[in-house]
């Protein structure tokens, strides 16, 4: 992966939530956040865009009835008219932000012949649940680092799979079966982070005034990094940009 610049970071004013915009800042079920009321925080927020031509989406082979059914396209690489990343992951570190793990799993379904979400964040010890909400058989095939952790069926009406896996940066889900199925868990030792929404939007709320380590990174697309500077009651606005 390739680190890239430019960032662009500026500061304004707090002035609630923006609209369309993916908003993480607790762990919790799915991924998503518990935002908690907070003294002495601010906020982050901007957007992820790819400089260049993004890959055209493959044609997927679908045999399975179920899932062609679904109206499923690839999701590998998704860039709007705009340049707006979606699913790129964005995550704060420094000094101050380590969390313990949350006691509820970040639950990944298989809906639609899909993984959802698609790319999520663990905070280090937390657990994983994989549910299969498709009347189908998918098995996941859980990578870490080209590595297999575990490779288990989970048929229609199954108990959901549990697990935590604490090693490495990402834990990637393939289903073997349907093998456009893809899902990347990102684990971070903070519950600082975002998802992008379609437009490569994202925000991150309740972060403690003080200067931090900013990353985006797309299963694809890369990384990149940047400082930045949060201030009490402000909003810290930046704008990344990945290139293959």
């Amino acid at each position: 992966m390739r680190r890239v610049a430019p960032w662009i970071i500026v500061f304004a004013a707090v002035a609630g939530s923006a609209a369309g915009l993916v908003h993480l800042a607790e762990a919790g079920k799915g991924g998503k956040a518990k935002v908690k009321a907070a003294t002495k925080t601010g906020a982050i927020a901007g957007t992820v865009t790819f400089d260049g031509k993004p890959p055209k989406p493959a044609k997927l082979d679908i045999t399975d009835p179920v899932c062609a059914r679904a109206g499923i396209a690839d999701e590998t690489v998704v860039v709007d008219a705009r340049g707006g990343v979606k699913d790129a992951f964005v995550s704060l570190s420094g000094k101050g932000l380590a969390s313990k793990p949350p006691s509820e799993p970040v639950v990944i379904d298989q809906r639609g012949c899909m993984y959802r979400p698609r790319v999520t964040g663990v905070v280090r010890g937390q657990s994983v649940q994989i549910e299969n909400a498709d009347s189908t058989l998918h098995n996941i095939h859980a990578y870490v680092g080209g590595a297999t952790e575990f490779n288990l069926a989970q048929p229609k009406g199954a108990k959901p799979i549990e697990k935590t896996i604490e090693e490495g940066n990402v834990l990637e889900l393939k289903c073997d079966v349907h093998p456009w199925m893809r899902a990347y868990a990102v684990h971070v030792d903070n519950a600082h982070f975002a998802v992008t929404a379609d437009s490569g939007s994202f925000e991150i709320t309740g972060v403690p005034a003080g200067t931090y380590t900013l990353t985006a990174w797309h299963p694809v697309l890369g990384e990149t990094t940047a400082q930045v500077k949060v201030l009490k009651g402000k909003t810290t606005k930046v704008a990344a940009t990945l290139t293959k």
